[in-house]
């Protein structure tokens, strides 16, 4: 990771470019329920940093979520492509035309400090495009291309601002970030149902005679917790497979990454508590819990 400003990039105010990372800082808190207690253990630089990718991220994926209509998303996502490209003019020193927006600004410092691809960020869009309308994944393999989408490209983004260059680091970073995904996916069955979506791939039902229509239906039958059994069982060997990847000279430096995969993990151990009954309600677990998991990681 570098330090150094582009010197054709403009220098905002330092008082706005404060605000903008303290806009950052409070989105993260508000908005990154587990992400936000591996941030808060970051040096000051760094920690910038991720809050203002998190904020760009989140905010994309609140915008598709606020509005129903297929057609305004599309815009949507075209505005935050066209925010990119106005990064990206701005980085090249094409520009000069700073943006008001806090977000933005906080993200042009980082990105004028830290070479993190702005392809990373126009891949994770793609993936919100994926989610535009409702659709079925036929396999495994088609679902964890779209997490790559949404979440192995924010991974990549996350290890950059941690300094990694081993070249192993992309593998890791890919892999966990499909764990993590499947993780929300298998959290949030009934919440995306509600909304219309199923995530579980279609090849996972049938091999035990089960139909979308199933899922819709809330009912918890035995052929549906042996499918969550197995889809859970396929996120906990990516999360040991991440960790074969990790670059073996790098866990000091990828400890962040490491935190953030701590926190998300136990989610499944909810589920194994709940018998994967996903229909009782969303999963959790309190605060103290989640300081001390990232304690002890960062300790280890």
């Amino acid at each position: 990771m570098t330090e150094s400003r582009s010197p054709r990039l403009p220098e905002p105010p330092a008082v706005d470019l404060r605000q903008a990372h303290a806009f950052c800082t409070l989105f993260a808190k508000v908005n990154a329920r587990h992400f936000y207690y591996a941030f808060r253990f970051m040096p000051g630089r760094q920690r910038q940093a991720i809050h203002a990718v998190y904020a760009f991220c989140q905010k994309a994926d609140q915008l598709m979520d606020l509005e129903p209509d297929p057609q305004e998303k599309r815009l949507r996502l075209q505005e935050r492509r066209l925010e990119l490209d106005w990064l990206e003019e701005l980085l090249a020193g094409r520009s000069q035309r700073l943006p008001a927006d806090p977000i933005l600004l906080a993200l042009l410092d980082t990105l004028g400090r830290t070479p993190i691809p702005l392809e990373l960020f126009r891949a994770l869009l793609d993936g919100l495009e994926m989610d535009l309308e409702p659709r079925r994944y036929a396999t495994q393999e088609e679902l964890e291309r779209y997490c790559w989408h949404v979440a192995s490209t924010v991974g990549r983004m996350v290890i950059v601002i941690l300094g990694s260059r081993d070249p192993a680091g992309p593998a890791f970073a890919d892999r966990l970030g499909v764990a993590m995904q499947l993780t929300n996916m298998a959290r949030d069955v009934l919440e995306d149902s509600r909304e219309g979506r199923v995530y579980l791939p279609l090849d996972l039902l049938a091999r035990h005679g089960l139909t979308v229509a199933d899922v819709h239906a809330h009912r918890f039958t035995p052929a549906l917790q042996t499918a969550l059994r197995e889809f859970c069982d396929l996120a906990e060997r990516r999360y040991d497979e991440a960790l074969a990847l990790l670059p073996t000279g790098e866990q000091r430096r990828l400890k962040t990454a490491l935190v953030m995969a701590g926190l998300y993990r136990p989610i499944l151990a909810e589920l194994r508590q709940r018998n994967y009954n996903v229909f009782l309600g969303k999963v959790g677990y309190p605060i103290w819990r989640k300081l001390l998991i990232a304690v002890r990681i960062l300790l280890s």
